[in-house]
């Protein structure tokens, strides 16, 4: 039988490999039919983070499913399948700032493939891609990724090339979306130059959704999988993300502080449950190791893993108040204009 996803059996003659960089779809192939006992299931964010490099430093046989831009949402019907169909001992999530506007991404394309009904399955197949799906197998065009990151971008020259500062990030091809990221922050610059903030009216009551959403997709497995450990990172962003926030959109910033006291709290209650943060660290300064205003290059990947291994940038009660007060310290007094000016210097000068 035909089944490029590997939903129902490995290939039978050929390597392994994938065909789809989805994983919203390809995941339940994985899911099903490879041998693991621990997953890294975050965005772009853990995309680039090593499997094997994870495996060998935490002692355990890992997968990467993260999925682009993935909400808490939908990744919970990911996740509670693994949790139910596997023995899984660890789980590596990212906690990506979905939890601001409590994001629900449309899943109506994929989600059967994570209940019990395996009949269902094969409507995949019956869907738009399914006949590129049977033009990439019978003609060979079907590109491997490899198990140990397949939904990696780090080894795409569009991204690489823009690592190592600024300079790089003006010598690439930056398309009218770029440009307008780049017009964006340069518009809050301008908004905090001139002492604007967004209102904080509601906040109480946003901090209770953003508390509710974390509740519902993400710490009810934490609480059903008590013999699961779970290692909850906040990504590294720029330090000039966070700066946007504490300096312009006061909501986000408030939000996410309770977010990261919320789920400390609850490392109390759940001893399954650890929490990793590195806003209190310097190189969310240096933008040589960033290709935007979010992702890093993937050494931050294997320092993240250190942490893990070595319980080094962990997020606890004993020191939840130093790291809030310095990493807000550090939001508060960054100079979002020295890269702003340059932002907007490179769009006059390349209209």
């Amino acid at each position: 039988m035909l089944d490029p996803l590997q939903l129902f059996h490995k290939p039978f003659i050929q390597d392994e490999g994938f065909i789809e960089k989805d994983m919203r779809k390809q995941a339940a192939g994985i899911i099903n039919n490879y041998d693991f006992d621990s997953i890294i299931i975050g965005t772009s964010m853990l995309a680039n983070t090593s499997s094997f490099e994870a495996s060998s430093k935490l002692n355990s046989n890992f997968i990467n499913i993260s999925m682009n831009g993935s909400d808490y949402y939908e990744r919970d019907f990911i996740l509670s399948y693994a949790l139910k169909n596997k023995n899984i001992k660890n789980v590596i999530y990212s906690l990506d700032y979905f939890y601001l506007y409590q994001t629900k991404s449309n899943v109506s394309d994929y989600y059967f493939l994570y209940d019990d009904i395996f009949i269902n399955d094969f409507n995949i197949y019956f869907s738009d891609k399914f006949f590129q799906y049977i033009k990439n197998s019978f003609l060979n065009e079907k590109k491997y990724y490899s198990l140990e990151y397949p939904n990696e971008w780090f080894s795409d020259t569009n991204n690489s090339v823009r690592f190592g500062g600024l300079e790089n990030w003006f010598k690439a091809n930056n398309n009218n979306e770029i440009r307008n990221v780049f017009n964006s922050y340069i518009l809050i610059s301008n908004k905090i130059k001139n002492n604007e903030k967004i209102s904080l009216i509601d906040i109480d009551e946003k901090i209770k959704l953003a508390k509710e959403y974390i509740d519902k997709y993400l710490l009810l497995n934490i609480k059903e999988y008590e013999n699961t450990k779970f290692i909850l990172v906040f990504p590294p962003y720029t330090r000039y993300e966070y700066s946007g926030w504490k300096q312009y959109n006061q909501p986000n910033y408030e939000i996410h502080k309770a977010i990261i006291r919320y789920i400390v709290d609850k490392s109390i209650i759940y001893k399954n449950l650890e929490i990793y943060g590195y806003e209190d660290n310097d190189f969310l300064d240096e933008i040589k190791y960033y290709k935007d205003f979010y992702h890093y290059d993937k050494s931050i990947n294997s320092l993240m893993l250190d942490s893990f291994k070595n319980k080094t940038n962990i997020i606890n009660i004993n020191n939840v108040d130093n790291y809030i007060s310095d990493s807000e310290y550090r939001a508060l007094n960054y100079n979002v204009f020295e890269i702003a000016n340059q932002l907007e210097n490179y769009l006059n000068e390349n209209k």
